[in-house]
């Protein structure tokens, strides 16, 4: 599935709900409460592994008639821009986070290291307390350095996996057509 294209049909009520979302309406067909931009980054989160990214946005004839392919590509460029600035401002504080996380476990795994070989010294406590105060040191260290361990694998690799997914959101191949109105039957 690593050289798979991915291509998307939208149904839109009108244009306004590629970027803002619809009110739900069951009754009238509407059961997703996302705008079209989050349907399609959505799609090209879960489809990663996707080569190229051909989206087809059927809006009704007044909509399609009033703007241009190009108008809506320049707003998706925009819309894009904006969200990937924003997560690159959000991760700075995430990589600070992260080294200071760091700086903390490690302190608090050598402070649990220098506690743990101090009480295994003492002769003067039961084994089992001293067993279970070295051990707990040990444990309590380790999972304070777990935090930082999480915080730079998981959290900066979730802002990078968003980040592309918006770059790949502003290279898609977009196309506007108008509904196929079913003829009626008679």
């Amino acid at each position: 599935m690593a050289d798979t294209n991915l291509e998307l049909e939208l149904q839109l009520n009108n244009i306004a709900e590629l970027f803002q979302a619809p009110e739900l309406d069951p009754l009238n067909g509407v059961f997703d409460e996302r705008s079209g931009v989050e349907r399609i980054y959505d799609e090209i989160r879960a489809n990663s592994s996707a080569r190229a990214v051909s989206v087809v946005l059927h809006v009704p004839a007044e909509n399609a008639a009033d703007l241009s392919e190009a108008q809506v590509r320049t707003a998706l460029a925009g819309y894009c821009n904006a969200q990937i600035q924003q997560l690159s401002r959000s991760q700075l504080p995430v990589r600070r986070l992260g080294i200071r996380s760091t700086v903390f476990g490690l302190i608090f795994v050598g402070g649990g290291l220098l506690l743990s070989f101090a009480f295994s010294g003492t002769l003067n406590i039961p084994p089992f307390l001293g067993y279970f105060l070295i051990e707990g040191f040990l444990i309590a260290g380790w999972v304070a350095l777990w935090y930082a361990t999480e915080v730079w694998l998981f959290e900066i690799r979730e802002k990078r996996s968003e980040r592309q997914a918006y770059e790949r959101l502003q290279n898609i191949s977009l196309q506007i057509k108008s509904p196929v109105t079913p003829t009626t039957k008679i």
